[in-house]
């Protein structure tokens, strides 16, 4: 699995070379604003709502990889598409209560145009009646349009989800 991450990473980079242009590591509060949209898809995908996490997105497109099928998305609806075929696949699945867990940045990285991020996170929820938990880092690329940061990218790199601890 960990060699499928890293090849779905390398894969998600290499289709969107624009955005992980080398570049200088950034702190502090330029990290904050980097960090800001990818918290508020995370926090309306956690909420149920749609519309907040979009808005964290870029409408000029996007590309997604992740780890149930078709398993990429790609394009201006992209991530709207991912966000369809996710509560689709949850309800065929039996899950409820999903949550995901963004950690400290393992990588933040900017030219000021766009950025990349490797974060690691959990994703914990209830699968028929069992709670479950995995593991992962979610690799995302943004662009600045307009002075605000937004997604156009990220590649989910996750572990095999285990049952939760007591």
């Amino acid at each position: 699995m960990k060699a499928f991450a890293r090849a779905a990473a390398a894969a998600f980079v290499c289709c969107i070379p624009a955005f992980a242009i080398p570049g200088p590591a950034l702190a502090g509060s330029s990290d904050a604003a980097i960090l800001k949209p990818i918290h508020q898809f995370t926090d309306g995908f956690n909420a149920g709502s749609a519309n907040t996490a979009l808005q964290a997105v870029s409408p000029d497109g996007s590309v997604v990889i992740d780890e149930f099928a078709p398993h990429v998305w790609q394009g201006k609806t992209a991530i709207a598409d991912w966000m369809n075929e996710w509560d689709m696949d949850a309800q065929d699945r039996g899950i409820t209560g999903a949550k995901v867990t963004l950690g400290d940045p393992l990588r933040v990285q900017s030219d000021g145009k766009t950025a990349y991020v490797v974060l690691p996170v959990t994703y914990d929820y209830v699968e028929k009646g069992v709670a479950m938990h995995e593991d992962a880092t979610m690799t995302c690329t943004l662009s600045k349009a307009s002075g605000t940061w937004l997604i156009n990218g990220w590649a989910w790199n996750g572990q095999v989800p285990v049952k939760a601890a007591p």
